[in-house]
């Protein structure tokens, strides 16, 4: 897999290990490998307002259009050996779970929830938000990253409703 990127004065094909993105396209995690002349180039590109054109291929060589996320990146650099450099891209949108929906506990109990929730009920509503499409786990990884949409009225909503049917409980 790799991506690639056009400007109107330069491009670079970038070797990737991983790619997440949203539906809409905004890359959210990107993990690249190569001189770091070329990841650096990237890197301005992603955080910079020009106006480029960016695809990532799979290993059929098909492109998809992507796009950088307006809400910018967090960069880690590691030299692999003389010559060979990994960055890593994540995007600094709050909703981004990086641990996937394993992560959605810790994140529903925090702002800008405020729905009070056991932990043992997270499963139950995990499900319920993924049927209300709350609840979406990014493209080009699977079992990666996901991205919640709910907000805390669609949260107390699952919350009530599974209380009133008896799928949530509080254990005595």
């Amino acid at each position: 897999m790799y991506v690639r990127y056009l400007t109107k004065d330069t491009h670079a094909r970038i070797e990737c290990d991983r790619l997440a993105y949203h539906s809409d396209g905004r890359v959210m995690i990107l993990s690249g490998y190569g001189p770091q002349q070329t990841l650096r180039g990237l890197g301005a590109v992603l955080t910079s307002d020009a106006k480029i054109r960016l695809e990532c291929f799979d290993d059929n060589d098909c492109a998809t259009a992507i796009c950088k996320d307006g809400c910018g990146y967090r960069t880690y650099k590691h030299l692999l050996c003389p010559g060979l450099w990994q960055f890593l891209w994540v995007s600094k949108d709050p909703r981004l779970l990086v641990a996937g929906k394993d992560a959605l506990a810790q994140a529903l109990m925090t702002d800008p929830f405020t729905t009070p929730l056991l932990p043992e009920w997270v499963p139950q509503i995990r499900t319920k938000m993924e049927e209300r499409s709350l609840l979406a786990a990014l493209c080009g990884d699977r079992d990666g990253p996901a991205y919640p949409t709910a907000s805390t009225e669609d949260l107390d909503e699952i919350v009530s409703d599974g209380i009133r049917n008896g799928k949530l409980c509080i254990a005595a």
